[in-house]
């Protein structure tokens, strides 16, 4: 997924970062610097991951500041900070890999998530059922929010 994505006037420049998730099992950070990535993790594998074709994966990221939390399937993975694009941005899905298909089913995206700056609580949510109400839980006690 990229998330603080931006792109450059009318170029087809973009900043921002992605979160990699492969279906051998890792994860990774990158930066993309314009026409360039710039990796911030190396590949790094995570139990958390299911593994193999048609598995089914719950991804998200916490941004709070240059601290840029990954979570995959309700288990933090992995952590960086990077202060390069501290603004907000575009978010979405992306695909692409050298290892396998990719396909999205029941794609979410919840910007509600995050509280504005200064606000001390999120926006409500509806989350659709009790498995994304513990993910939520789990994505806001590790953003720090009450």
């Amino acid at each position: 997924m990229c998330f603080r994505w931006k792109r450059r006037g009318d170029s087809k420049e973009a900043s921002g970062y992605w979160l990699l998730v492969s279906p051998s099992g890792g994860w990774r950070f990158v930066r993309w610097d314009g026409t360039k990535p710039v990796p911030l993790t190396a590949w790094t594998q995570a139990g958390a991951v299911r593994r193999g074709a048609g598995a089914r994966n719950t991804v998200a990221v916490v941004c709070r500041g240059d601290q840029i939390v990954a979570l995959v399937n309700g288990l933090q993975v992995g952590e960086v900070r990077d202060d390069t694009y501290l603004d907000s941005g575009g978010v979405g899905p992306m695909s692409g890999s050298s290892d396998g298909e990719v396909a999205y089913r029941n794609l979410k995206i919840d910007p509600g998530v995050m509280p504005p700056v200064g606000v001390s609580t999120p926006q409500p949510l509806s989350p659709g059922s009790a498995r994304d109400r513990d993910l939520l839980q789990k994505v806001l006690d590790l953003s720090g929010t009450k």
